[in-house]
């Protein structure tokens, strides 16, 4: 990309006037862009984004970053890293030379270049005019006048269809290496983490690294209450049920201590990685985001807006600049409306709660309503009586459980669709506000989805053994489906998907084969051919002198006598 490697990867409709005014505008940026021809569809186009080291150096000192220093210079750091034994210091331009590895090209990590690209991507800025006359020469009625970045723009008018990191297949294949090496080693000593973090941060990014290092926190904190538990299983005397043995109530009160120490100990854990990353509250690049301590206005005021976010404009009473804004009044009614809608989904878990309780005979004519809500259906119940179908001592008994978590499973993933509509549709103003109110919905909705018959079981019904059947039941399909869709699947995918590489390598190899052999056929066919037309010619010569001689030898004869 120009002599930079490509970081971004933007897909646009391939509209030639559009994509040279965002070709043009990248470069007066100083980026670097080259296109990329989409070979299977033509309707697209592929720009390739990248940035010189200058403008790289520039970005990582604008955004605080903090890297190694040599050796050498340990002492000009304001603090050292304990687990990685190194001191690091914020970036700056004008002392470049005593960090270390700056003179190698991957001084900066894959993550770290990928995020700085697309935060110079997100803030070049349109000029209304000429981005008003490509689209003119495109044949697009639509015109932005609002001041927005170019990439906001372009999204508003669905011209773009995607902007996302590229992957590079040497470093990748590295990390994996190494997550696999590090995988190994853990199996032979359970207190190893189970994932390289500074390796997952490298190439995948903070959020990525956090997520996995909340995953290995989470394992191993696990152990501690597994053994616990497995003791508590061990000391029970023969005959005694669990039901009846007095040493599970204290098992019970040893998880809610725990829960409490393992929350303490992730904050730790969280504030240690958020340190040593340099992402966390007290480092120098969670200086920027002071202002969300201040008032929502002001912390909205630092953050970009979301392309999708439609509003009025006004000037700014904390930047003085001119801004989009939504009236308090309407957001909140949008907001409400909302809720309301997300409330009123609800009613689908509890009539498949209801369902699958009385398939399983759960619900008994004793219990026919709840808060005024018939829960009882004699049809459904029925499935459930001794000897029928699902007859609680028949090897069908655990269907209904079995297809219950399914149909969670579906009614989720339903939910997550519709629960995006809802919050674009609430029109938030910054991406922060609305992943919290997209999150907050499908908690809602995911969490009353999967426990609310757990609650009713325990709380309506009073039935601990059947609490504790459904809850195995529930939590062992749940465990099974997430391994079969977040591990199974996608070794099955890799899987195919390599063998296809193979099997096109080897049509690839034979096809090759094929023209060689054919290729040596033919020249040897040729060589052939010439030698034989050789010999036919020097056969013919001598015929040719012979016939001459003999002529000559007669006229001499006839020219004596």
């Amino acid at each position: 990309c120009g002599g930079a490697m490509a970081e971004i990867f933007v897909v646009l409709r391939n509209l030639e006037p559009v994509i040279k005014h965002v070709e043009k505008s990248l470069n007066d940026a100083g980026l670097l862009v080259s296109r990329e021809k989409a070979d299977f569809d033509a309707e697209i186009a592929i720009l390739l984004v990248g940035a010189p080291q200058k403008l790289l150096e520039r970005q990582a000192q604008a955004e605080r970053r903090e890297k190694k220093l040599r050796d050498s210079f340990a002492c000009h750091s304001p603090r050292r890293s304990e687990q990685q034994g190194w001191p690091v210091r914020r970036f700056t331009i004008s002392q470049r030379h005593l960090f270390d590895g700056i003179e190698q090209p991957d001084f900066f990590t894959p993550a770290e270049r990928a995020s700085m690209v697309m935060a110079m991507l997100a803030a070049v800025v349109k000029d209304s005019t000429t981005f008003n006359a490509a689209l003119a020469a495109a044949n697009i009625e639509e015109r932005v006048d609002q001041e927005f970045a170019l990439l906001d723009a372009l999204a508003r008018l669905e011209l773009m269809h995607d902007v996302s990191p590229l992957h590079f297949p040497a470093e990748r294949a590295r990390a994996w290496r190494l997550i696999i090496a590090n995988l190994r080693s853990a199996c032979t000593s359970p207190l190893r983490p189970l994932v390289p973090l500074d390796t997952l941060r490298a190439y995948w990014g903070e959020q990525v690294a956090y997520y996995f290092g909340w995953e290995s926190f989470y394992i191993h904190a696990l152990g501690v209450l597994a053994l616990v538990g497995l003791a508590t299983w061990a000391r029970r005397p023969s005959g005694v049920s669990i039901d009846d043995d007095p040493a599970v109530p204290l098992y019970a009160l040893a998880a809610v201590v725990w829960a409490l120490c393992f929350v303490s100990l992730w904050r730790s854990r969280q504030a240690e990685l958020a340190f040593r990353w340099g992402v966390g509250p007290g480092t120098s690049a969670a200086a920027a985001a002071a202002t969300d301590l201040i008032t929502p206005e002001a912390s909205m005021a630092g953050e970009p807006t979301r392309p999708n976010f439609v509003g009025r404009s006004r000037v700014s009473e904390v930047t003085g600049e001119v801004e989009l804004y939504i009236p308090t009044t309407e957001w909140a009614a949008r907001l409400s409306v909302s809720y309301v809608l997300t409330a009123a989904s609800l009613s689908l878990p509890v009539a498949v709660m209801i369902v699958s309780l009385n398939l399983q005979g759960y619900i008994t004519e004793e219990a026919r309503s709840v808060l005024g809500m018939r829960v009882h259906f004699e049809t459904l119940a029925s499935f459930a009586l001794p000897g029928a179908l699902l007859d609680p001592e028949s090897n069908l008994a655990l269907l209904p459980v079995v297809c219950h978590a399914v149909v969670i499973t579906l009614l989720n993933g339903l939910f997550r669709r519709v629960a995006r509509v809802l919050t674009e549709w609430e029109n938030h103003r910054t991406q922060r506000h609305f992943d919290s109110s997209l999150v907050a919905k499908r908690f809602f909705f995911e969490a009353f989805d999967c426990y609310i018959s757990l609650f009713y079981i325990a709380f309506e019904l009073q039935d601990v053994p059947r609490l504790r059947s459904e809850l195995a039941s529930l939590f062992a399909t749940d465990c099974a489906r997430r391994v079969l869709l977040e591990a199974g699947l996608p070794f099955l995918t890799q899987t195919a998907e390599a063998w296809r590489e193979r099997a096109k390598a080897k049509r690839h190899r034979d096809d090759a084969n094929r023209k060689k052999k054919t290729d040596e056929h033919t020249r040897d066919t040729n060589t052939t051919d010439t030698n034989t037309d050789i010999t036919k010619s020097k056969k013919s010569t001598k015929s040719t002198t012979a016939i001459t001689t003999t002529a000559a030898a007669a006229a001499a004869a006839i020219g004596a006598a």
